[in-house]
């Protein structure tokens, strides 16, 4: 969305101002999306015999103190 402003000198200026109409950015939703996401791969890896587990959460709210691997 654009803002039709006036500066200084009165000259009309337009500056780009973003209106969020999503709450797709939240941190809460992208929680809930990531465990959504883990208990999915892991339902599948359940089904498949495969004996890997995927966990949502960080490190630090594992309560595990290390830097993940890149």
């Amino acid at each position: 969305m654009y803002k039709n402003i006036v500066d200084k000198r009165n000259r009309k200026q337009w500056k780009c101002q973003t209106v969020e109409s999503t709450d797709w950015n939240s941190r809460e939703n992208a929680k809930m999306q990531r465990k959504d996401l883990a208990d999915t791969i892991n339902a599948a890896n359940e089904q498949l015999g495969i004996a890997v587990h995927w966990e949502h959460r960080s490190f630090k709210e594992q309560g595990i103190d290390r830097e993940p691997i890149a």
